[in-house]
């Protein structure tokens, strides 16, 4: 039989991941190397095992990894996107385009004038 690198087959077993390669990791998480040496740089990156020669990421280190990530990026009035109905905070609610009120940024009810309310509920 070939060697695995000469046929480009993996080497599968029964066996369940426990481990990334920093290659895999990226790969598994859609991020490039590069985005990872700078997340690394800045201190934002999983955390590493060195075995021998090799680093690893463990899954409960990704795990972690993303439950940090999704803390640090999630918008501060999260209820607002269910609750209203909005599809997307990132693409309009920073842009100030949103007009519900959870934002902030549109206008209430209550400063509406009159015939503006009545548009509104047309």
């Amino acid at each position: 039989m070939a060697a695995p690198q000469v046929t480009g087959r993996k080497i599968t077993s029964g066996l369940e991941r426990a481990a990334y390669t920093i290659r895999e990791f990226c790969d598994a998480h859609r991020i490039s190397k590069s985005t990872y040496y700078n997340l690394r740089k800045q201190d934002l990156g999983p955390d590493e095992a060195r075995v021998r020669d090799r680093v690893i990421i463990t899954m409960e280190a990704a795990a972690r990894w993303r439950k940090a990530r999704e803390r640090a990026t999630a918008p501060k009035d999260q209820p607002h996107r269910s609750a209203v109905g909005c599809r997307s905070l990132s693409a309009h609610a920073s842009l100030g385009s949103c007009r519900n009120e959870p934002h902030g940024r549109g206008p209430s009810a209550t400063t509406l004038k009159p015939e503006v309310q009545n548009d509104r509920r047309r």
